[in-house]
């Protein structure tokens, strides 16, 4: 039992550590320990960043240049007959890649741009 509450004793009286993060800062404040020098301090270099950005999805015409390609084309096979009048199969061409010539042609492609939108100022009356 002793034990125990020692072990709770030690949990209750270490301080747990809270880490938020608030855009590109990050707010670091001890739980559990009296308010004191350097309970909550901010470990970032400067303000948080204010850009605003969207992306819009553009789409261009492109020119795919020609290349040669690797196709795999499967085994043939044949059929003989041998003296004694059995059928026997054999390999005509063997199993291998072939090389084609795939032509150039144009194609569109689309890709998102970031857009930076302009900051609004908002008036107070």
């Amino acid at each position: 039992m002793s034990i125990v509450l020692a072990l709770l004793g030690l949990s209750v009286s270490t301080p747990a550590q809270v880490t938020v993060r608030i855009g590109s800062d990050r707010v670091v404040a001890t739980a559990g320990a009296p308010r004191a020098h350097g309970e909550i301090r901010r470990t970032s270099k400067g303000p948080a960043s204010r850009r605003v950005v969207r992306y819009e999805v553009v789409r261009e015409r492109v020119w795919v240049e020609g290349y040669y390609d690797r196709v795999w084309r499967p085994a043939e096979f044949g059929f003989r007959y041998d003296s004694c009048g059995n059928r026997i199969r054999f390999v005509v061409r063997a199993a291998g890649f072939d090389r084609v010539w795939v032509p150039g042609r144009w194609e569109y492609r689309t890709r998102r741009v970031p857009v930076r939108v302009p900051s609004r100022t908002v008036r107070c009356r």
